[in-house]
């Protein structure tokens, strides 16, 4: 009679796991992801919507100070770089299919990250200081740090593309901006001075260019016009004058390239330079490129209060949707590939 009051037990508590399982399992159809964080408390969430732009699910988990985040394969990584009193030291790695979340740890303060194509290593930059600051490189799948290297000056932004890591780090008190070229082990290949532009918030892969998008001149108090570029056949750099000032974001969508420009210390900025074959344009959208991507033939922008979708041929609003919090930042959003 004991036995089978135990077996009984045990099959009531395996149909209850398993219904658990399947709940948690239970795909959702969504299309988009917004990123909201805090900075005054270990607070983010995950909102996903629908194709229609209604939201289906959200994920919440204790960390703040969420950054941009970046796509590769089927996972959105994002640093958390910590709150007002405390430094972060995660990255949070979000399965795109699964939804399952789990949190990659390295040095405090990761800035700004990257991963390779085959999704296996990632590398990130870390400040403690404004003198130097640590690239690691880290194992993704061990969720372990392999190896890492010291640089000099404020490590801004970085990118890995066909075997090589490349570091824009500023130095603010000398007006100029290092970058760096390393390999994929971290050994340094080549350091290049730029004494015209700093304050990089993108690094962008175009055509055999590639583009360290600096958002304000060397002394970092001027705004800027000019896109810095790397070559990446003799690794030289070179200046490109756009019509516009203070660039962003650059983002390729085929053959082209689309510079957004905002200021962040004004919050304003609201045109985007079309760079084509046929020449450049400038177009004036209706929102503040505060974070812009662009896919399926649509140019996606937030201000931080609002979701503008336009179409990216001729740039006509296709819908307006709010996204505002009086709890949180919205500070990235992505779209499922």
């Amino acid at each position: 009679m004991r036995l089978k009051k135990m077996l009984l037990c045990l099959t009531m508590l395996f149909f209850i796991m398993a219904c658990n399982h399947s709940t948690f399992d239970k795909p959702v159809d969504y299309k988009y992801g917004l990123v909201y964080t805090s900075y005054s408390k270990p607070e983010s969430k995950i909102v996903l919507l629908s194709e229609k732009l209604k939201p289906v699910k959200t994920i919440a988990f204790k960390k703040g100070g969420l950054q941009s985040g970046v796509i590769k394969g089927d996972h959105y990584y994002n640093p958390a770089v910590g709150t007002n009193s405390t430094t972060g030291h995660d990255i949070i790695d979000l399965d795109l299919s699964t939804l399952r979340l789990r949190f990659i740890h390295t040095d405090d303060f990761p800035m700004d990250l990257d991963v390779d194509d085959k999704n296996r290593y990632m590398y990130a930059v870390h400040n403690s200081g404004f003198d130097s600051g640590t690239l690691t490189k880290i194992d993704i799948k061990r969720n372990k740090i392999v190896a890492r290297k010291t640089l000099n000056g404020t490590l801004r932004q970085v990118k890995v593309y066909k075997g090589k890591v490349y570091v824009a780090s500023d130095r603010v008190d000398e007006h100029f901006q290092s970058v760096y070229v390393l390999t994929t082990d971290l050994k340094l290949k080549k350091q290049l001075i730029n004494r015209y532009t700093g304050a990089p918030n993108d690094l962008a892969v175009a055509g055999k260019q590639l583009f360290i998008i600096n958002n304000a001149k060397s002394d970092m108090d001027q705004a800027t016009n000019e896109l810095v570029s790397l070559s990446l056949d003799d690794e030289k750099l070179h200046r490109t004058a756009l019509k516009a000032y203070d660039p962003w974001q650059m983002l390729q969508y085929g053959n082209d390239q689309y510079v957004t420009h905002y200021n962040s210390s004004a919050d304003e900025g609201n045109k985007v330079t079309v760079r084509t074959k046929q020449g450049e344009r400038i177009v004036t959208l209706q929102n503040n490129l505060w974070i812009s991507r662009i896919a399926d033939g649509r140019f996606y922008s937030s201000d931080g209060l609002d979701l503008y979708i336009y179409h990216l041929n001729d740039f006509k609003l296709i819908k307006k949707k709010s996204v505002r919090s009086s709890r949180y930042v919205l500070y990235d959003f992505f779209i499922k590939p």
